[in-house]
């Protein structure tokens, strides 16, 4: 017979699990001492730095495999800093499943360390976390195998989503029955049987929007995170002669190489897709349900317009007359060909290429040196060398808004940027996750120093590992979006956004040996080339920083401050997009 955490183990071993991210404590031990004996080189520990890095880190590895990712914490603090992470992954529809560590039942109720029941003073740990994950459940002997079939389940079915096991340490030494299966791969092969008998039968679009499709002359895609990469959708738009705009979160979804490629649509997007989406007559999003960040440059244009979105959720969309949304793997809905037109020579072939906003520097800034370093000129630089990476992260604020805007990603390259939550650090972390999902390639990281000094520590953990990662931070002592923001809404009143310089150089030289990792500075596009370049030559591959000394102050490629409309108008698109 098997403990609770041996069965949990071995389960997650034989359901593909590869990885479990987390911080050991009193209260979660159990599991990593069952790790140590069943992983089986199969199913490994990672030992981050916090437990916000591992809930990050196991995002980052479900975003790249399209399975789950697994992170543990021990009671108390532990578990509520891994809340920060599982609460990302609800958002954006990620099947993380956290293993929680909790007190004995044999003391719950009774003054246990890190107790966590609710009532008096205590904070109510469940219902915590109910609110931050699709499905929650304490784990019991006598419910564990339909329990965890349920939740893995639960997961992976229609919109994905994060669940939470809370397992109390006298639970993890129990002994479970038999597994029901006979077999633990027959087990997992019934669940992920079950989840795909979930998925309804794809529904055909409205007469009405299918009509105007089929009779449309400038059609276009707009593609999601949640059909990006797909091959399908691009051998379809190139049939049916149709552009395909992507959007900030993944701004490669759709081949940026190829002819059908029209631009990025939102709030880091491109104007010329706007304009043009501005003069289409019929809109189709795929994997996005257009939240304000995808179409706040386009909101006035596509009110009127017949609009189909197609995505697994369809909470929040937009107020449209013309819409109609349907809740639907999009990759399924389009094998169906329901909008098929068999290559209608007619349609009009004239998107533009996409052209990119004009570079504008804040001048009247003390902190503005015109010789000096950046956002845009560091992007620029970092185009030819892309080529050599296959996962680009980018964390939320300035230097991903110039990035995802300036940048051309060569194909096959993923590209994300996480605006689930939209909180600082994400990408450090999970870019480390994405790398183990996909170990014979390499990612860069891109994020401010804000970002560094959130979750910078995380470093270490792919220093241990070895893990051919370039982190890029762009150093320009402050949060960069919070001061434009100032600028604009807040007549440059500069508050509680600046900080003093960080030498990131020499705190990282602090987390590693000789030769474990590379560090390097640049001060100007041609070091930034210079420095990529030395990183890419270096054998065998190890993990790297490039600090970027930004010493141009920008206003990023963000819509609602690049806008040309009067003050007023401008401050109000600004306020109701950032709210």
């Amino acid at each position: 017979m098997e403990t609770v955490a041996d069965a949990l183990v071995s389960t997650l071993r034989e359901f593909g699990a590869r990885y479990v991210f987390g911080v050991s404590g009193a209260n979660i031990e159990h599991i990593h001492d069952s790790l140590y004996r069943l992983g089986q080189n199969r199913l490994n520990s990672v030992l981050c730095k916090t437990e916000t890095g591992a809930a990050f880190m196991a995002d980052g590895y479900a975003r790249q495999t399209g399975s789950i990712g697994v992170c543990c914490a021990t009671s108390g603090g532990g578990a509520v800093n891994l809340a920060v992470g599982v609460a990302e992954a609800r958002a954006s529809g990620v099947p993380v499943l956290a293993l929680v560590g909790c007190p004995p039942k044999s003391l719950q109720g009774r003054g246990a360390f890190q107790q966590a029941e609710g009532g008096g003073n205590q904070v109510d740990g469940e219902k915590m976390w109910r609110s931050v994950a699709k499905r929650v459940s304490v784990l019991k002997v006598e419910d564990f195998w339909p329990n965890l079939r349920s939740t893995l389940i639960a997961m992976l079915s229609g919109h994905p989503g994060p669940a939470v096991l809370l397992i109390p340490r006298d639970t993890m030494e129990e002994f479970v029955p038999p597994c029901p299966a006979g077999k633990l791969h027959r087990f997992c092969a019934q669940i992920r049987e079950s989840v795909h008998s979930t998925y309804p039968v794809p529904l055909m679009p409205s007469a009405m929007f299918r009509s105007a499709w089929l009779e449309a002359k400038r059609p276009v895609v707009i593609a999601g995170a949640g059909i990006a990469n797909s091959a399908q959708l691009t051998e379809w738009a190139e049939r049916e002669q149709v552009p395909v705009a992507t959007t900030l979160e993944a701004p490669s979804a759709f081949p940026q190489t190829n002819s059908q490629f029209l631009g990025m649509v939102g709030v880091a997007g491109h104007p010329t897709c706007h304009d043009y989406i501005e003069r289409s007559d019929c809109i189709l999003a795929l994997g996005t349900s257009l939240d304000i960040m995808a179409r706040a440059p386009i909101e006035s244009a596509a009110r009127e317009k017949p609009v189909c979105i197609v995505h697994t959720n369809l909470q929040a969309l937009p107020d449209w007359s013309r819409l109609v949304a349907i809740e639907e793997c999009p990759k399924r809905w389009l094998a169906q060909d329901f909008l098929s037109t068999d290559g209608d020579s007619s349609r009009l072939r004239d998107w533009p290429e996409p052209r990119p906003f004009e570079r504008s520097v804040v001048r009247e800034t003390e902190r503005t040196d015109a010789s000096g370093l950046g956002n845009t000129q560091a992007v620029e630089a970092m185009q030819s060398h892309l080529h050599a990476f296959d996962i680009v992260m980018m964390d939320a604020g300035n230097c991903a808004a110039t990035a995802a805007h300036h940048l051309r990603f060569p194909a096959g390259v993923h590209s994300q940027i996480t605006l689930g939550m939209g909180g600082m650090g994400y990408a450090v972390c999970a870019g480390i996750g994405a790398q183990l999902a996909r170990h014979d390639q390499r990612t860069l990281v891109l994020c401010g120093d804000g970002a560094m000094l959130t979750t910078g520590m995380e470093l270490h953990t792919a220093i241990e590992l070895g893990l051919p990662i370039l982190w890029v931070i762009f150093n320009d002592s402050q949060h960069g979006m919070c001061t434009t923001r100032q600028r604009k809404l807040f007549d440059g009143r500069i508050h509680a956004t600046r900080y003093s310089q960080v030498d990131f150089v020499t705190m990282v030289s602090g987390l590693a040996g000789d030769n474990q990792i590379w560090l390097a500075r640049a001060d100007s596009q041609a070091a930034v080339s210079r420095r990529l370049q030395e990183y890419l030559q270096i054998e065998p591959r190890v993990p790297g920083m490039l600090e970027l000394e930004i010493s141009t102050e920008e206003v990023p490629p963000f819509f609602p401050f690049m806008s040309a409309e009067s003050p007023k108008r401008e401050r109000q698109v600004v306020e109701r997009t950032l709210a």
